[in-house]
């Protein structure tokens, strides 16, 4: 019964990994430290990148779609026991796809926290 499922939270999976990607490519380790190192052109340049916030928003999309994925296994289990032994094959298989989104969560935040200290919030 959750074949279907399970196909849309593995491309949901590989989404959000790429996007989580994204996001963290466009955080700089070092974020403190960017404006003492950096030209001014570079930083104005980093500012302009975290303004557009293209990954963050595809991000939670992509965390809203996996969030109401999971929802609807959830309910699906509560109609149908044999989809929790389902439910535990596929975690012990491919792993916590919950791990996933706490994942995104903690990227975005990041984001968000770099935001502000480059706009002095």
């Amino acid at each position: 019964m959750s074949a279907q499922l399970r196909r849309k939270i593995g491309i949901a999976r590989t989404q959000l990994a790429r996007a989580i990607n994204l996001c963290e490519e466009d955080l700089k380790d070092d974020l403190l430290g960017f404006p003492q190192t950096s030209a001014n052109d570079d930083f104005l340049d980093y500012a302009e990148l975290q303004d557009t916030h293209h990954e963050s928003f595809s991000t939670k999309l992509i965390v809203r779609k996996l969030e109401d994925l999971n929802n609807e296994w959830i309910a699906l289990m509560a109609k149908d026991s044999n989809e929790v032994t389902t439910f535990h094959e596929f975690f012990s298989r491919y792993g916590d796809y919950h791990d996933d989104i706490e994942k995104a969560i903690k990227a975005l935040q990041r984001m968000d926290s770099s935001e502000a200290l480059i706009q002095g919030e």
